[in-house]
């Protein structure tokens, strides 16, 4: 009977540490993890072309504990406002350059064999109307996109999603 006693007062014990355990990493999760952070993000000119005034997509992430927030201007564009962590299956990073900067680019291109300065002309385009494109895949196969203007924004924000997200 003794023994009995002693083995349940084990497993109690067991349960007690296992729990604080859980605990103890899930603190340190949390102070160590992204939650609350938010990305203000843009695209370059000329990525909505509807927009007269202001040609720019502009994105506000917020990390929430359960969620992605996903505030976009204009709002047309922002197709999915909310991401749970556990639908995310994918991040990709794209370079995009737009319709008519391409135009633009081989305009310059052929007036560069008249001039050979118009090649300066094509590597300001190149550089100064690139975005890099974020795609945020889903388990629904809803895709979510974001625009940053530097490589760096979005490697920054690829690697907090995949942290949260717990994607390798």
């Amino acid at each position: 009977m003794s023994s009995e006693n002693s083995s349940v007062d084990a497993g109690v014990q067991l349960t007690k540490q296992v729990d604080n355990a859980d605990n103890v990493s899930n603190e340190s999760t949390y102070n160590n993890s992204v939650i609350g952070k938010t990305y203000d993000l843009s695209s370059a000119r000329g990525t909505n072309l509807i927009g007269f005034l202001n040609d720019k997509v502009i994105s506000r992430v917020t990390f929430s504990d359960d969620r992605l927030f996903i505030d976009m201007r204009p709002k047309r564009l922002n197709k999915v406002p909310a991401l749970l962590y556990e639908d995310i299956t994918g991040v990709n990073i794209a370079m995009k350059l737009n319709l008519y900067k391409c135009f633009y680019l081989i305009a310059s291109i052929v007036a560069a064999i008249a001039n050979p300065l118009f090649l300066i002309l094509s590597v300001l385009i190149v550089w100064l109307g690139r975005d890099m494109k974020i795609t945020i895949i889903q388990r629904n196969g809803i895709n979510a996109v974001i625009y940053a203007k530097t490589k760096a924004e979005a490697e920054a924000f690829k690697e907090d999603i995949r942290q949260v997200a717990k994607i390798q």
